[in-house]
């Protein structure tokens, strides 16, 4: 069976995992070439795998159960978990025998760019994106790395801001290892105080990803973030990309809250993101959560709910 999904892509680099998991076992598919973590399981001496953060890309989907039953090999890892990228919408359904769990995860928010952004954003988003430029010097980032720190203490602000966000944080010298990406693309909206927004971007070919944002009270209540996202659909305007702004806040999805609302507002339609889970080790996963494995699950792997 051949996928649709025949890319190399940001997110299956190991320069990319290594952003987020420097510490952490990483392994390689060679089938499918991509990466996954290795994690261990507090209380036990067993590990189970998951893809880098946030989305699961690789080279060839069709070859997916090559390396899970590699994987299955081993010893102590436990379970394998997937979060897919929402463009890979339609790649799913073709594999639903390979895992032992597939569920609709979140609804991401998806602009193409293949009208003038101003044709179908709200007049809301207009007319806040118009005040934040009167209000604010906004403009691409000529050197990413230079605002390291400014990235990391202002996306803190954020997440104070939002609790059902709260210990997702990214670290400084993750942030610093993803602004140094060649693929990273960051936005800056500044005024005479100084930087009060900053939107960080990862190109992966046609599709772009939202990846972290940074705004400062003041840069909140002068509606930065509007600046920052009318800036971002300037600069990809005619690039034919299309952009990921990502979904709702927390692990559960709920299209009603007001980060959801937001990006709604600015996106031409919805993709879904899926969670995809596979028992590698049926013992272990029994002493670990011991539920008959034929019951369903409602969180995949269950024994980390």
């Amino acid at each position: 069976m051949k996928s649709a999904v025949s890319r190399k892509t940001l997110y299956n680099k190991a320069d990319y995992a290594g952003c987020f998991h420097d510490e952490a076992d990483l392994i390689h598919l060679p089938n499918v070439d991509s990466w996954l973590v290795r994690r261990k399981i507090n209380g036990s001496d067993l590990t189970d795998l998951i893809n880098p953060y946030p989305i699961f890309k690789c080279q060839d989907f069709s070859r997916i159960n090559e390396d899970i039953q590699f994987l299955s090999k081993s010893v102590e890892d436990v379970s394998l978990t997937l979060r897919t990228d929402p463009f890979d919408e339609a790649v799913i359904d073709k594999f639903r025998s390979v895992f032992d769990y597939i569920k609709p995860f979140k609804k991401h928010y998806i602009t193409n760019l293949i009208t003038p952004w101003r044709e179908f954003v709200s007049r809301r988003c207009k007319r806040y994106a118009a005040k934040a430029s009167e209000k604010f010097n906004i403009s691409k980032v000529d050197n990413p790395t230079d605002l390291a720190f400014d990235l990391w203490e202002l996306n803190q602000e954020v997440l104070k801001r939002m609790p059902s966000v709260h210990g997702q944080a990214l670290s400084l010298i993750t942030i610093r290892k993803l602004l140094a990406l060649p693929e990273s693309i960051l936005f800056k909206a500044e005024n005479a105080d100084g930087i009060q927004g900053l939107a960080l971007y990862l190109q992966s070919g046609q599709h772009v990803y939202a990846h972290t944002l940074g705004v400062s009270n003041e840069g909140r209540d002068n509606y930065a973030v509007y600046g920052l996202y009318g800036q971002a659909l300037d600069y990809f305007q005619y690039s034919g990309c299309v952009i990921d702004f990502g979904s709702s806040a927390g692990l559960v999805d709920n299209a009603d809250d007001s980060l959801a609302s937001f990006k709604k507002a600015w996106s031409t339609e919805t993709k879904t993101s899926f969670i995809c889970g596979k028992i590698l080790n049926p013992e272990y996963f029994s002493q670990l959560y011991p539920t008959p494995i034929s019951q369903r699950f409602d969180y995949f792997p269950p024994y980390r709910y």
